[in-house]
């Protein structure tokens, strides 16, 4: 009965697969994404690797579309940056094929973080169901757009405000210290911060503390913010009399530039001199406690009081 049962499932896979091979295969484009950093007024020429992977030829036609990174979706307030072909291409079963297609931005085009969307559209209507924008037949596009006179790539305002604070100083050995900073994006690009936090002792001569920041790769639109607060566990001696310094680089994922931001982290000082003046006060009322216990009446004042009373 077992076997039986094999037999039969084996005989309906093979079935299967001779049949409806295509289902099991989905033609792709390579890369899915593509980033694109042009001046205003720029124009790149692009283009992407589509592979047939069914048993059957395609004719497709190539469509551009406004993109909304959010909703993941076409959105027709998204400017169109893409030229492409109006003719249709035709990719036979297992080929791949270089599909071009051209970056062209206006020159009133505001600067900013822009996304397309390449789609692949069969001619044939008993495949266009299985086109889109969640498929893999699409790729995204992501133009970075820059000031029509920058010469190397770079977003002419800081792109975005940074605070640092110390949320507690912690105590010695008993309780970490705590800072946060806050990334918010004041541009019209999406920014994906990263980075790192260093805390060091400017009088200790050893490795600093390493934090990277936003481990989740978080992206930001504009007025969109990230906070994170770190702990520090590791002390020294040293944090007790000098200041710990924090020093930070924070990078925005678009054209490799950073902002950097610095704080220090108080020292002990004035609780020590605290302590110290405690424990001082303590030990003089224990010695003056001390010698009024040990004190002794000398034995002539005795007697002296004692003829007197006579």
């Amino acid at each position: 009965m077992k076997n039986k049962k094999i037999f039969t499932t084996t005989l309906l896979l093979t079935l299967f697969l001779t049949v409806f091979p295509s289902l099991l295969s989905a033609d792709t484009i390579t890369p899915f994404v593509n980033t694109v950093s042009l001046n205003q007024a720029g124009r790149s020429r692009e283009s992407f690797q589509y592979s047939n992977e069914s048993n059957i030829q395609r004719e497709i036609l190539l469509q551009a579309y406004g993109y909304n990174i959010i909703t993941e979706d076409i959105d027709a307030d998204v400017p169109i940056l893409l030229l492409v072909d109006t003719d249709t291409f035709v990719i036979n079963p297992s080929e791949t094929k270089d599909i071009p297609y051209e970056v062209v931005l206006p020159e009133n085009l505001e600067t900013g973080t822009y996304f397309n969307i390449l789609i692949l559209e069969p001619v044939s209507q008993a495949e266009e169901s299985s086109i889109t924008t969640h498929t893999s037949a699409s790729q995204i596009v992501r133009i970075d757009v820059y000031p029509k006179d920058s010469e190397d790539n770079k977003i002419a305002d800081i792109p975005a405000d940074i605070s640092l604070e110390v949320i507690t100083k912690g105590i010695p050995y008993i309780k970490a210290a705590q800072i946060k900073y806050t990334y918010t994006n004041t541009s019209n690009y999406i920014l994906q911060p990263e980075g790192e936090l260093q805390i060091f002792n400017e009088k200790q001569k050893t490795e600093p503390v390493y934090i990277k920041i936003n481990e989740e790769e978080k992206v930001l639109q504009k007025g969109e913010m990230l906070t994170e607060i770190f702990e520090i566990q590791s002390w020294s001696i040293y944090d007790l009399i000098y200041e710990r310094v924090v020093l930070g680089r924070f990078y925005n994922g678009v054209d490799g530039q950073y902002q950097g931001e610095q704080l220090r982290i108080e020292n002990f000082k004035d609780e020590l001199i605290v302590i110290g003046a405690v424990v001082l006060f303590i030990s003089i009322l224990s010695g003056e406690s001390s010698k009024a216990k040990g004190r002794k009446i000398p034995k002539d004042y005795d007697e002296e009081t004692e003829d007197e009373e006579e």
